[in-house]
């Protein structure tokens, strides 16, 4: 949850929007994430990926310390992965509790 928290405060990228972010949406040559999609729960917690709020994909660059925490994020997510042979790629969700799915926007503003 920190570096979902740093990432928030280093971008202002909306909670649904960092919850979408994808391995693949970081430019690690220019350091910049790219925002293209969000999650949002619907119905009786049923998570969906949607268009951002403006529907427009945007570019957000990243600083020193939030690639930094991105990068050790990323390090603890490969080994984790590893451990239980589920391999990271560039569709694989960055904020997640199973490697596998998003979190739900509403754990960040709840726990």
């Amino acid at each position: 949850m920190a570096t979902f928290i740093a990432l928030a405060a280093v971008t202002a990228a909306r909670r649904g929007e960092l919850c979408g972010l994808r391995c693949g949406d970081i430019d690690w040559t220019d350091l910049t994430l790219t925002i293209e999609r969000s999650v949002a729960t619907m119905g009786r917690g049923q998570l969906i990926t949607k268009d951002t709020k403006t529907h427009a994909a945007r570019r957000l660059a990243l600083d020193t310390f939030g690639e930094t925490t991105i990068k050790l994020h990323l390090r603890v997510r490969e080994a984790r992965g590893a451990d239980l042979g589920i391999s990271i790629t560039a569709g694989t969700t960055i904020f997640t509790c199973d490697l596998e799915r998003p979190i739900p926007p509403d754990t960040v503003t709840t726990t």
